[in-house]
């Protein structure tokens, strides 16, 4: 990438560093209004107890065979949300807010994860965190992470957050006027092929309706020219990337067209911690309701539940959960298309979502903040839904990985089969 060089490079090699001071972090890290996404951001000090934590960091990431560097705009975003690391076992970080903050300080990573824990003074926060990053389901494949720790009342607080970068952005504006040309351009990071990746610019629109573009991606460079809206408002834009293994978001931010874009999430007031994970066929019920709840709201055509779609969309989430994988290609069972194929199930349309998180509420609203997964969701073709879930056992925080199919199926074939229990 030629031209942009002289503008990711300096980007790409402050984050290499940190530095240590004996001063603790900010109390209340608050990111700047209105600012650009991408942007340059200084280097953070750590503290003595973060450089610990980063060096155990660094050590879990070599004997993965994982090339991490420290982020510091996840850094600042971990930093402030310190106060809200949970106290009660199997409640979980709110992610919306710590998505909500990396993007306030400009951070687009499509694909975030959060580990957060309370621990004694007396015990190690390193080997608590470490042991974490061992068990996370599915098998983490980051190269970016910011890290904060503090210590009050007898214990220590800390929490890293985890992001994996497809993409390098050139900066661009997190609000703009109306009609405006926004470019969203980059390059594909390195160790993505080019010859097998295609890149697609999403724009979520009002009513969920979602403009779908495709730049053409020449050495491993890509622009793609969107015109906002006319009338105030924010619209979500996400970009995918397909390497082989199904499309993978590689980045997901709002931008604010004569408004600021930053969600409730980043504000100061703590939220209400996530409720306790139900069991599989709970989650199942539950996200058929929300998605049904979604398209009435919308006056859009109901689905029915097939047993088909539902054995598909449960045996592809009970595959990924045994061989801790998380793509829309199965090594062993191909794509949706194959899935429902080897099946007898004939269709006219077929669209997949995919998540992972603990409870229903949560992967709903993943699903609803990307622009691909709410129009797969808002199909107005799609006339039969299956949802499939499989719980990771033996976890602190269990957590479920949740297979959503959409079809709509040909008429002249059965839709109804036995599903697994």
């Amino acid at each position: 990438m030629t031209a942009l060089q002289h503008i990711f490079g300096p980007i790409g090699a402050l984050w290499l560093t940190a530095t240590v001071s004996g001063q603790p972090p900010a109390a209340n890290d608050t990111p700047p209004q209105a600012a650009a996404y991408e942007r340059w951001v200084h280097p953070l000090h750590l503290a003595p107890s973060e450089r610990r934590l980063f060096d155990a960091i660094q050590s879990w990431a070599g004997r993965a065979g994982l090339r991490v560097i420290i982020d510091p705009r996840l850094t600042h975003a971990a930093r402030a949300l310190l106060p809200y690391v949970p106290r009660q076992a199997g409640e979980t970080i709110d992610l919306n807010r710590a998505r909500a903050l990396a993007q306030g300080w400009g951070c687009t990573d499509g694909q975030l994860a959060a580990i957060a824990i309370r621990i004694p003074q007396n015990q190690s926060a390193e080997q608590a965190v470490v042991a974490q990053l061992e068990t996370q389901q599915p098998p983490l494949t980051i190269n970016r992470f910011g890290l904060a720790e503090s210590a009050a009342g007898g214990e220590s607080t800390a929490i890293v957050l985890l992001s994996r970068r497809l993409l390098q952005l050139m900066p661009l504006s997190a609000r703009v006027r109306a009609n405006q040309e926004v470019v969203v351009a980059g390059r594909l990071a390195t160790g993505v092929q080019s010859s097998a990746t295609q890149v697609q610019v999403l724009v979520g629109l009002e009513q969920g309706r979602v403009q779908r573009l495709v730049p053409v991606v020449h050495n491993q460079q890509f622009e793609q020219r969107l015109r906002v809206p006319g009338t105030v408002g924010t619209i979500d834009v996400q970009l995918l990337v397909d390497s082989g293994r199904g499309p993978e978001v590689a980045a997901l931010f709002p931008i604010g067209v004569g408004c600021n874009p930053r969600p409730a999430a980043a504000s100061s007031e703590p939220s209400a911690s996530p409720g306790a994970p139900l069991d599989a066929a709970q989650i199942e019920q539950a996200l058929v309701s929300l998605i049904l709840g979604a398209r009435q709201a919308q006056d859009l055509p109901l689905p029915a539940e097939s047993a088909l779609l539902t054995e598909t969309a449960r045996a592809h989430a009970l595959d990924m959960e045994t061989h801790g994988f998380f793509a829309h290609v199965s090594p062993s069972s191909g794509d949706v298309t194959d899935r429902l194929r080897s099946r007898g199930v004939h269709y006219r349309k077929v669209l997949e979502n995919l998540a992972v998180a603990s409870t229903a509420e949560e992967i709903f609203q993943d699903w609803m903040a990307s622009p691909a997964h709410r129009a797969n969701l808002l199909d107005p073709q799609a006339d039969f839904v299956g949802v499939g879930v499989a719980l990771v056992p033996d976890r602190a925080v269990p957590s479920a990985y949740a297979v959503a199919v959409l079809a709509r199926l040909d008429e002249s074939i059965p839709t109804q089969g036995p599903a697994e229990p």
